[in-house]
């Protein structure tokens, strides 16, 4: 039985797709490629159906054919000067919460090794580091590019920082078994003063808009289901009792 084994201790079935001999100077080598199997998930519906219908209709499809399954939500809020917050509810019972900080940790696991998340702001310094040096250095011809290293570094930094952010919010998912993950969708929410200085819109809206990317890409591996919801208010108003609160 192949399977693979991650830092939170969570075994994943593998299937072997193929093998490949090696011989090099009078020594054999094997390398051995496999898939990994998507876990079980008792939501009755694939990701896709997540990604295209809305939430509503998600919602009460569930209900229709899983009557009997306690759903338990991960809701998800992406910041800007951390990489958000998340709160697990059983059935509208609230049961964990947490602060994604930038060296995450879920309990009981090894303190010493952490998941380390790229900030923001230092992101936007790498890219105030090439703004700088292309005017020190002039622009440059049209076929040729400019601060190649920087820019593979800024490219690198960003991608790290959704794969990781979305590696941690699994985790306390999973941790506290979850079933479907709630982001939010901020395709038409403009940003607010609390941007840092140097974090503009355009790096916080892709920065968020990778995140759901990716997250969509491995739900169905990690056995949870990907959703997001308008994110209107949705820090303001009171999903029980729908009274308007103040920030």
């Amino acid at each position: 039985r192949w399977s693979r084994t991650d830092r939170s201790g969570t075994v994943t079935p593998a299937q072997p797709q193929g093998i490949k001999l090696i011989v090099r100077e009078g020594a054999v080598f094997a390398s051995i490629s496999v898939a990994l199997r998507p876990a079980s998930c008792p939501v009755p519906l694939a990701q896709k159906a997540f990604s295209t219908y809305p939430a509503r209709w998600v919602a009460d499809k569930i209900r229709k054919d899983a009557p009997d399954l306690r759903l338990v939500t991960c809701a998800v809020d992406l910041a800007v000067r951390h990489p958000g917050a998340v709160t697990v509810a059983k059935e509208g019972e609230v049961i964990a919460r947490r602060i994604l900080n930038h060296r995450f940790t879920l309990p009981g696991t090894d303190a010493t090794r952490p998941i380390n998340i790229p900030s923001l702001a230092e992101i936007a310094e790498v890219r105030r580091t090439i703004r700088r040096l292309r005017r020190l250095t002039g622009r440059p011809s049209p076929r040729k590019e400019s601060c190649v290293a920087l820019q593979r570094r800024y490219r690198n930094l960003g991608d790290d920082r959704a794969k990781k952010i979305v590696a941690a919010i699994f985790a306390f998912a999973k941790h506290h078994g979850a079933h479907v993950v709630v982001l939010e969708d901020l395709k038409r929410l403009r940003p607010d003063s609390a941007n840092e200085r140097g974090v503009n819109d355009a790096l916080s809206r892709w920065n968020r808009g990778r995140i759901v990317e990716l997250a969509r890409g491995a739900a169905e591996d990690a056995g949870l289901r990907v959703i997001t919801v308008p994110a209107f208010f949705t820090s303001r108003v009171c999903a029980r009792c729908n009274a308007y609160g103040v920030r």
